[in-house]
């Protein structure tokens, strides 16, 4: 279960990464200055220093290939949380070792550097609850991060049904509300349920809800 703190981490980390995409103020080398920075900060168990048992399992080469692999991920998860299969996707691509890739990975779930709980509650509290999308979206989300699917269902846990209710309704009042005032509420209605299906919500409760809105009783099905 990720703490608190870790969970705030993770979410700060999502806000920062999302103002530098949209405000495109920051460019990758100053990026990647302030994470080089903040690693710098850190000691060097941090950095992955090996304990005697641990040197012993592995080569000497592997060994460095590990000190390397944990700097690395700090370095990037600085810049972005990271799910275990996207670090080690990343280790993978630059091509270390598979024994040092396990070790680097065991280290940094250890200290709290790659969470994937942690990432996926985070990842459903801003773009479930704080941003009203829907479950489905959010699963596709999570998936193409390569969350496993047990994680991903325990942080779903965070949205109710009624509380995706909730938010379908509200989401569609506010685009129905910028609609044009001549629009006949069964275009509405059928735009209001593209805009939800799009955003992760079922079909039945898109329908439910442009009717709601919309004050109609049309059959969509």
């Amino acid at each position: 279960m990720a703490t608190p703190d870790v969970l705030e981490q993770l979410r700060s980390a999502m806000a920062e990464a999302a103002a530098r995409a949209d405000s495109a103020e920051v460019s990758a080398d100053d990026a990647a200055e302030a994470s080089a920075d903040d690693a710098a900060e850190l000691s060097a168990d941090d950095a992955g220093e090996l304990s005697a048992d641990d040197a012993a399992e592995l080569s000497a080469d592997d060994a460095a290939a590990s000190r390397k692999a944990v700097a690395f991920l700090i370095r990037s998860t600085l810049r972005r949380p990271l799910t275990v299969e996207e670090a080690r996707g990343k280790l993978r691509d630059r091509e270390v070792p598979d024994a040092a890739i396990d070790h680097a990975v065991g280290t940094a779930i250890a200290k709290g550097i790659l969470d994937d709980a942690g990432f996926a509650n985070a990842w459903v509290a801003d773009r479930g609850v704080n941003r009203g999308y829907g479950r489905s979206r959010l699963q596709r989300e999570l998936r193409k991060r390569k969350v496993a699917p047990d994680v991903i269902d325990a942080a779903l846990e965070q949205l109710g049904a009624d509380d995706e209710r909730a938010h379908a309704e509200s989401l569609a009042r506010r685009r129905a509300q910028r609609m044009p005032a001549e629009l006949e509420p069964a275009k509405v209605a059928g735009r209001l349920v593209g805009m939800l299906v799009r955003r992760g919500f079922p079909s039945g409760l898109a329908h439910e809800v442009a009717r709601k809105v919309t004050a109609t009783d049309r059959d969509w099905d």
